[in-house]
C-alpha cells in the first residue's frame, strides 16, 4: 500500500490531463489522419509557400520536406527558387534547401546564392553505369577491392580510347 502511495510522487499528472488541458488540435488532427502531430505541424508550415511552389508539390514535381524548407524563406527568396527551378528544369535537393534557410537566417541568401545553389549538380542526377560483379570478377584477382577493380577498368577504357585516336590518326594519314 505505501509503495502505492508513493509511487506517483514526483510526477506530474496534471500536463497530460484533458480536465486540465485538452489535446492539442493537432495531435487530435493527427491522429484522425493517422499520422504524427509533427507532421500536422509541417502541412501548417506549407500555408506559408507561395503558390506556384504548392502547385509543384501538388503535382510531384517537389518533394514535400523540400517544400516545408522552403517555407521558411520569405516570399521573394521563394519566387527566386521558383524562378532558378524553371531556368535549371530542377528542383533542388533537401540539402540545398537546408542551406538556402541556413544562410536566410543569418541574412546571408540572394538572389544569385539561390541560384548557384540550384544550378550544383545533385548526388541522383549523375549519371552511373552498373555492371554484374559476376562476370568481371573473373578477371581479377580474388583479393581486388571493387574500388580497384573501378578503376582498372576506367584505365582500361582510356587506353582503348587512346588506340583508337592512334588508329584514327594512322588511318587518315
Amino acid at each position: 500500500m505505501k509503495v502505492d502511495a508513493l509511487s506517483p510522487q514526483g510526477k506530474r499528472t496534471d500536463l497530460t490531463s484533458e480536465q486540465v488541458a485538452p489535446k492539442l488540435s493537432t495531435e487530435i488532427i493527427g491522429k484522425a489522419e493517422g499520422i504524427s502531430k509533427d507532421t500536422v505541424k509541417r502541412y501548417i508550415r506549407l500555408t506559408h509557400l507561395v503558390p506556384q511552389l504548392l502547385d509543384c508539390m501538388d503535382e510531384g514535381k517537389m518533394a514535400f520536406s523540400v517544400g516545408v524548407v522552403l517555407s521558411y524563406l520569405n516570399d521573394d527568396f521563394q519566387y527566386a527558387a521558383l524562378d532558378a527551378m524553371a531556368e535549371e528544369d530542377c528542383t533542388p535537393s533537401y540539402a540545398q534547401v537546408v542551406r538556402m534557410r541556413n544562410l536566410f537566417r543569418t541574412d546571408e541568401l540572394t538572389i544569385d546564392t539561390i541560384y548557384d545553389i540550384i544550378r550544383e549538380e545533385k548526388a541522383n542526377q549523375k549519371e552511373k553505369l552498373k555492371i554484374p560483379m559476376e562476370p568481371i570478377r573473373n578477371y581479377f584477382l580474388k583479393n581486388y577491392a571493387t574500388a580497384d577493380i573501378e578503376n582498372t577498368i576506367v584505365k582500361l577504357c582510356e587506353n582503348y580510347y587512346r588506340q583508337k585516336q592512334r588508329f584514327r590518326n594512322d588511318d587518315a594519314r
